[in-house]
């Protein structure tokens, strides 16, 4: 009787243990799902708060088909290999501190290949003042209440890209170049550079479709932001003249050149 009460015990803890290793790998594969040719170098598992960081996605079939060793020139770079979703997904921060290439360089060369459209949210909040960069965002509504703005619509913009023959399409070939003087905005080309008053076309794009804009106006003034000599910055209305938000310029941190 003891013997048939141990060896029910003994089916009993072999069942509960299948139980549990069965329910263990349905939780890891649910937890992995649509987490494809994740690298093993990177948690699986902090893929959502990872990526928006300093990452963009560069079509995969594209950037292959026109530079066939890229994957390998670009191997340091790549922190995810979605195959499946025609897509790499490559650390900007890594480029940066590379020794072999220059990020200006490879963002000028690897432009076409960013799928923009899906970074747009991270171009955006990278420029934003927010309320809780207390000292800046209290810099620019200081100047709100007390400077005076100098305007250009997104209409006047783009006759001024066109008469320096600047693309209106995403690119990092060339900046705008703000400056301001007398009464107006006085618009240049710039280089990819981390200098005041330079803005790149992405995040003009940027703002203009995440808040489904047709022609906002473009109020530049100066601020004292990031403990800084004052530098200018910018606020955004929409095309009622409702406030959309306050940018700055491209210092803090380097990568907010996008």
């Amino acid at each position: 009787m003891k013997k048939l009460i141990l060896c029910i015990a003994l089916v009993a803890a072999m069942v509960g243990c299948n139980e549990k290793k069965e329910k263990e790998e349905t939780t890891t594969t649910a937890t992995q799902e649509g987490i494809e040719d994740y690298p093993d170098n990177v948690d699986k598992y902090l893929l959502h708060s990872y990526l928006p960081q300093t990452v963009i996605p560069i079509d995969r079939g594209r950037v292959i088909a026109d530079f066939s060793t890229w994957q390998d020139d670009n191997k340091s770079f790549i922190v995810l290999d979605a195959a499946s979703k025609n897509r790499f997904y490559v650390d900007l921060d890594q480029v940066l501190i590379s020794t072999s290439v220059k990020l200006a360089d490879w963002l000028s060369k690897y432009d076409d290949y960013i799928v923009f459209s899906e970074c747009y949210s991270l171009i955006e909040v990278r420029h934003k003042i927010l309320q809780q960069s207390k000292d800046d965002f209290k810099a620019v509504t200081h100047f709100d209440n007390t400077g005076t703005y100098k305007n250009i619509t997104y209409d006047q913009l783009k006759v001024e890209l066109k008469k320096l023959s600047i693309k209106e399409t995403d690119h990092y070939d060339s900046t705008i170049k703000i400056s301001l003087g007398g009464s107006g905005v006085y618009v240049a080309e710039g280089k990819y550079e981390f200098l005041d008053g330079n803005f790149s076309i992405p995040l003009i794009n940027a703002i203009i479709a995440n808040h489904g804009l047709t022609n906002p106006k473009f109020c530049f003034g100066k601020a004292r932001i990031d403990e800084t000599d004052d530098v200018i910055f910018f606020k955004v209305l929409d095309d009622s003249g409702q406030f959309v938000g306050y940018y700055d310029f491209s210092h803090r941190p380097p990568l907010k050149m996008l």
